[in-house]
């Protein structure tokens, strides 16, 4: 042993040494922000910000040909049989519901209204939708009654109506939802209603109108409940592939009172999306708006432009949107949608 000791000296400093400024490295990369839940590699992976995708479609008709062809396959999930695999996709899903959904109520809408058989709620719920727009010129097609049993009928579907309420304030109200730990809040308007249906004192129900100074309030109390916005508008000319002038000045207007996206409706065909970058007090953001997505499960074919649709899908890290993509869809006779081709990617 006395022999050996010191033959191996220099051999046993040298690797204290190279201990030591091992030791010394791993400390330093550990504690440069001494933090209690910041001290391991999983709780950095813990706190890394969750990827959403967050899907949007066009608009959602489930009476008249629809209805006729769910009823005849006697599956009320048929109109997203071909579609379904897709939107379940989504974290969170939106559509624009263009229909009354009851079995009551009397018809006081012009000779296209439309009202949807309860039951026509499994389709939408097996589609994986979240939350759907009832602020648009059909949900009061046959009166009061049927829109409160919409409300109702899409809530215990577990789908969360926006745009329309019990009264006013709450057809105002922002839908806050929660994914993966990311606040979205949705909000959704129509100036294609008779204002009676949308005054302050509509009772007992009403739906969003688009007054200019009630959405910047609504998107400022979303704002400060949420960490994305999202607001819908029911809008536009009928049939027009190209949106107007007042519909791009409302929604850069929407973007720079404080909202993330602009989702419109009710052209039954295809409009620009639109990145936008808002430059309010010295600061800028980019949004993105979608003038008009088509129709998604509806009856008309009476010209290619009104079967071609599309989904928006909005990736985000945390509540920063960082790119997505445009999903071609088709829309056959069959009123079944479908995908039919590939997707076009936003960023």
């Amino acid at each position: 042993m006395r022999k050996l000791f010191p033959w191996n000296l220099p051999a046993l400093i040298l690797l204290a040494g190279l201990l030591a400024a091992l030791l010394g490295t791993q400390s330093a990369r550990v504690d440069v922000k001494p933090s209690a839940t910041t001290t391991t590699p999983a709780a950095v992976e813990v706190s890394a910000k969750p990827r959403l995708r967050l899907m949007f479609v066009g608009d959602i008709m489930l009476s008249r040909l629809v209805g006729q062809k769910i009823e005849a396959s006697g599956d009320w999930r048929y109109p997203f049989l071909n579609i379904a695999t897709t939107t379940r996709e989504a974290d969170l899903a939106f559509a624009n519901l263009e229909t009354s959904v009851s079995d009551r109520g009397r018809k006081v809408g012009s000779i296209y209204s439309f009202r949807s058989d309860p039951r026509t709620m499994e389709g939408l719920k097996y589609a994986g939708f979240d939350v759907v727009s009832v602020a648009n010129n059909h949900i009061w097609d046959y009166s009061t009654e049927a829109f409160l049993d919409t409300l109702r009928h899409l809530r215990e579907a577990g789908i969360v109506p926006v745009g329309g309420g019990e009264d006013y304030e709450k057809a105002h109200a922002p839908v806050v939802l929660d994914a993966r730990g990311v606040r979205v809040a949705y909000l959704a308007y129509t100036n294609l209603l008779p204002s009676f249906f949308t005054r302050p004192s509509s009772t007992p129900a009403s739906a969003a109108y688009d007054d200019w100074e009630r959405v910047k309030r609504d998107i400022q109390s979303a704002r400060a409940q949420a960490d994305l916005v999202v607001v819908s508008y029911h809008w536009g000319e009928e049939y027009h592939t190209k949106h107007g002038a007042a519909e791009e000045k409302v929604a850069h207007d929407t973007i720079d009172a404080g909202a993330d996206l602009v989702i419109g409706a009710h052209p039954h065909v295809q409009q620009e999306i639109e990145r936008y970058t808002s430059v309010t007090s010295g600061a800028s953001r980019n949004g993105w708006i979608a003038y008009s997505l088509g129709n998604f499960v509806f009856d008309q074919h009476f010209q290619p432009e009104v079967i071609q649709s599309r989904i928006l899908e909005i990736n985000t890290e945390g509540a920063v949107i960082v790119g997505g993509k445009i999903i071609p869809v088709t829309l056959p006779r069959t009123c079944q949608p479908e995908v039919t081709g590939n997707p076009v990617i936003l960023s």
